[in-house]
């Protein structure tokens, strides 16, 4: 069986959407399906195929075509496409919403198509997608099936687009559990954000909460792992508390990310955007680390107030500052929070059962799919 998977970037860019990917698509190769990723870049430099984890990545310039409303581009990429296509023959295409890679492939016909949302319709539209509500709809309407990575972001595609109830489902990303961590240490307290540095993650509330925390634990650290526009802001704004209370790490390889949250001692999660699901949750989780977090959108799912972590109110430093002082003041309910997290995680998000589910989704879809599919332009 072969899946084109067509995302807005993919590895080495880092994000939620990215890791999922980059965790789940190599144990489906060892499933006997064959995989051909396509996938953005902005510069129209980087190298144009690649191979990451065994599977060929097409890199083309989608994202600054449509930026620059460059038609040549556009045309020499859809052309592009086509030749992919016809060389690679896909039995089924996964799309990855929001991206523009649907801009770029909607003449598809006589295959499946699934549809994976990785975000709310209603908030946080793409500013590279002008019409995209259109083409959207269009898609949604098409697709052979409709996959939400949480239950928050297919009620809000279901609340607008009631057609699809039918022809959808929620499949978790997932983590593998690989060794047992080890036990939550307070000596310093260390504090961690691991995010995209834009101003919808709320990183500027947990330096300011890591200010707060410090008047009662003076050794209190806040580390900073991630890079993105907010970088110079959160530096400046980090360099009003003493030296050394926050630390600004810059990216973290993928492979490295569980080892730095089990150098923690509680993760934070502040955003003030309705986030479509909680990578850092379930990986604070599997490490057994409790997650402060708003609980914005999917964020509730990943985290479960009181028994995997707490809940605060958005966009409030008080309460952040408050919920960490609540676990630093008793070590003993924040570790039971991580051993509680992590055996939640192992049961609701667990790698081997994401991977059975879309290897199964793949092959029924293909099996079942009438031989002339429409297109998403009809």
């Amino acid at each position: 069986m072969r899946i084109s998977y067509l995302t807005h970037q993919f590895y080495p860019d880092i994000g939620g959407m990215e890791v999922s990917a980059l965790r789940t698509l190599p144990l489906l190769r060892q499933r006997d399906v064959e995989i051909l990723v396509v996938c953005g870049c902005w510069d129209g430099v980087s190298p144009q195929e690649t191979v990451v984890s065994g599977m060929t990545v097409v890199r083309l310039p989608m994202l600054s075509a449509l930026a620059n409303a460059d038609l040549r581009g556009i045309k020499s990429i859809r052309a592009k496409l086509q030749k992919l296509e016809n060389d690679f023959h896909s039995d089924l295409f996964h799309y990855n919403v929001g991206t523009p890679a649907l801009l770029f492939f909607q003449s598809r016909q006589d295959k499946p198509t699934l549809i994976t949302l990785h975000g709310t319709l209603t908030t946080g539209r793409s500013k590279l997608t002008g019409g995209m509500d259109t083409l959207l709809s269009k898609s949604l309407h098409n697709a052979t099936w409709i996959n939400g990575v949480s239950k928050y972001v297919l009620a809000d595609a279901r609340s607008i687009h009631p057609d699809i109830t039918d022809k959808s489902t929620v499949i978790y990303h997932g983590i593998e559990s690989e060794k047992s961590p080890s036990e939550i240490s307070f000596d310093p307290p260390i504090l961690l954000c691991l995010s995209r540095l834009v101003e919808e993650k709320g990183i500027e509330l947990a330096i300011d909460a890591v200010g707060l925390v410090r008047k009662d634990f003076p050794d209190c650290r806040l580390l900073i792992a991630g890079d993105g526009p907010l970088r110079a802001e959160l530096e400046i704004q980090a360099r009003k508390l003493p030296p050394g209370a926050v630390q600004l790490l810059g990216l973290v390889p993928p492979e490295e990310t569980l080892s730095l949250i089990e150098q923690s001692s509680i993760v934070l999660v502040p955003s003030i955007m309705d986030e479509g699901f909680g990578q850092v949750a379930i990986e604070a989780a599997i490490m057994a680390r409790p997650t402060v977090t708003t609980g914005a959108g999917g964020l509730s799912e990943a985290v479960e107030h009181e028994k995997s972590g707490l809940l605060v109110e958005r966009d409030s430093v008080e309460a952040l500052a408050s919920a960490v002082l609540r676990l630093l003041k008793d070590p003993d309910s924040a570790r039971a929070l991580g051993v509680q997290a992590r055996l939640r995680c192992q049961d609701k998000f667990d790698l081997s059962a994401t991977v059975d589910q879309y290897e199964s989704l793949y092959r029924r879809l293909v099996a079942e799919t009438a031989p002339c599919h429409p297109s998403i332009n009809n």
